[in-house]
């Protein structure tokens, strides 16, 4: 169809009347988002580190609405709410094995780290075995490593 003839049929079904339609280089949104206009992620964080007063012990204090809802959380759970336990738990695995894995990574990043680790291996290999000294071996690693066949297994029986 040219755009002479889609422009002479009647509005109906995906033909939008001729005066409705978009012009050329013309956007269907052309005020667009506001500028300064939050997305919801970013509200809910700008919510979560407000602060906020409480009375904890007889003092006041003033402490994120994240951590309220974090103590208010581990209170119900002491109290035996059914479904504050799960919740709480499920937080607690996330939080242990993101440190976990951050604290691998973090224990032994030094260059010095690096030598006494090489050496440890070096020892562990030469311990392991006592044949020769730790490094690259020598011939053809099908040599080297035992095989087993299907032949044995059946003779084995």
């Amino acid at each position: 169809m040219t755009d002479a003839n889609h422009k002479t049929h009647a509005p109906g079904y995906r033909q939008p009347p001729v005066a409705t339609r978009f012009k050329p280089g013309e956007s269907g949104n052309p005020r667009g988002r506001p500028k300064g206009s939050r997305n919801f992620a970013t509200a809910i964080e700008k919510e979560l580190n407000a602060r906020l007063a409480v009375t904890e012990n007889g003092k006041r204090r003033t402490i994120t609405k994240r951590q309220a809802v974090a103590k208010q959380l581990v209170n119900k759970a002491i109290s035996g709410d059914p479904r504050a336990l799960p919740t709480l738990l499920n937080e607690t695995r996330h939080h242990e094995n993101q440190t976990t894995a951050a604290a691998g990574s973090e224990i032994f990043n030094t260059p010095d780290d690096a030598v006494v680790l090489a050496s440890i291996v070096r020892r562990a290999r030469a311990t392991a075995d006592p044949e020769g000294p730790p490094g690259p071996r020598t011939g053809s690693t099908a040599e080297a490593a035992p095989s087993i066949s299907p032949r044995s297994d059946a003779s084995c029986g």
